[in-house]
């Protein structure tokens, strides 16, 4: 076996130069591909956060906050007026043209459009992590992003109303908000 090693050390040396070039090419893929999934991560992650950073964002979730601190005096407060507001919002007011029914309907359609960009935004984030696109250290820093607590409680409150005023069940809202505590709630 030695002597034939020796008679063909060309041989030997273009096997054993073709196996190097196999495990290096081999490699460079793995380590490729493992690059950019953690870029692709970490790319999805800045994007989130900068459409969370937009000024859009803070003028819908001040207003939401507003709101809460108007209403939210308890569970069944909270639950009223999110279901007022819902119904008002459902109702077709076209047929009324007094000032204040304008005006009450102009904030109602506000309140709706910053209620969809926070919950759109949540909602989003959950599916996301609910599909895998993010290691769990990801996870924690969106923890500490987004604003679950206001999301949880106020969001909440007028989505169910508005998806049981609007298909007349909240099914598809207490579904979509009990995974949404699954993954970023007090318990998570």
């Amino acid at each position: 076996m030695i002597a034939w090693l020796n008679q063909n050390t060309g041989a030997v040396t273009a096997f054993a130069t073709l196996a190097l070039v196999g495990l290096t090419a081999a490699y460079v893929f793995l380590t490729h591909r493992i690059a950019q999934g953690h870029l692709s991560q970490a790319e999805l992650f800045r994007a989130l956060i900068s459409e969370y950073s937009q000024p859009e964002m803070s003028d819908a979730l001040e207003t939401l906050d507003q709101w809460g601190r108007e209403h939210d005096t308890g569970d069944e407060a909270l639950q009223e007026a999110a279901q007022s507001w819902a119904a008002r919002l459902n109702y077709d007011l076209s047929i009324e043209t007094d000032a204040p029914t304008e005006a009450q309907r102009e904030e109602d359609n506000h309140l709706n459009r910053q209620r969809r960009l926070v919950a759109h935004w949540h909602q989003k984030v959950v599916v996301l992590v609910k599909h895998g696109h993010f290691n769990p250290a990801f996870v924690e820093d969106l923890r500490h992003w987004g604003a679950w607590p206001l999301t949880l409680r106020i969001v909440r409150a007028l989505d169910t109303a508005h998806t049981e005023s609007w298909s007349g069940t909240p099914d598809r809202a207490i579904r979509a908000y009990a995974e949404m505590e699954r993954f970023f709630g007090p318990e998570a």
